[in-house]
């Protein structure tokens, strides 16, 4: 059911994730209207641009922890539908330098709703003070939904994995760790055939926390196109 790949490596210039490596699932690419949705996490001294607009997404996410010195959380969020031929990459801005932070990562879906994807609008949130991302509530309107609880912190160079949403199956995350000043996480965990109501993901636990620190999380109800959704990850980035 669940699919993925991994890649990992120091960006500090422009680079691209790719979809065309999967692993583990339903299928090994991306397909026709199947929706990916690419997640940026950032963790600097400033705000940072996720995506290139040039990749042609469309950005339901775009949060920012505010000034907080060098671990201020950035979050960009979008997506795309798959037509006839397959995005099989997507270019993201690079840190700049290897004092900053990043952790991208791709969720691919199939069974998803083609014209309109996004149940209800996307909530997001932010905080400085902490690591550990709290997804806001969201309520679906269509029962059949997946809620994504997504999150992305930040920590110094001592950061420690995280334990997603304790009412969600599982997150999967990605971390830039080894860096001069700050370390990244970004993760996302995935409800699958949600009813017609409010759901309100857990926050983040564990690993290492300070109120130096900072977060930035969303959550997106999909809607489907069947009863269920298939859901497959596929790609992890870090630079």
């Amino acid at each position: 059911r669940d699919r993925y790949s991994t890649a990992t490596g120091e960006s500090q210039t422009a680079a691209y994730i790719y979809a065309n490596s999967l692993t583990g699932g339903i299928d090994t690419e991306a397909r026709e209207n199947d929706v990916v949705i690419g997640i940026c996490g950032y963790s600097s001294s400033v705000k940072h641009q996720g995506f290139y607009d040039s990749e042609g997404g469309t950005q339901i996410v775009d949060q920012w922890s505010g000034a907080n010195g060098n671990y201020e959380s950035t979050l960009d969020v979008q997506y795309w539908v798959m037509g006839a031929t397959p995005k099989t990459s997507y270019r993201y801005w690079g840190t700049g330098n290897n004092l900053n932070a990043q952790a991208i990562l791709l969720l691919v879906f199939r069974g998803v709703s083609i014209l309109n994807p996004i149940d209800v609008t996307t909530t997001s949130a932010n905080y400085s003070g902490d690591a550990s991302p709290d997804s806001p509530s969201i309520t679906p309107v269509t029962a059949g939904s997946a809620i994504v609880a997504i999150g992305s912190c930040t920590g110094d160079t001592s950061m420690q994995a995280k334990t997603g949403p304790a009412n969600m199956p599982a997150m999967t995350a990605v971390y830039d760790l080894n860096n001069v000043v700050s370390e990244c996480g970004t993760g996302a965990a995935i409800k699958y055939n949600c009813p017609a109501s409010a759901f309100d993901p857990d926050a983040w636990t564990g690993g290492e926390t300070s109120a130096s620190y900072s977060w930035t999380a969303a959550t997106v109800a999909l809607r489907p196109s069947v009863i269920t959704i298939p859901e497959y990850r596929v790609a992890m980035e870090t630079g």
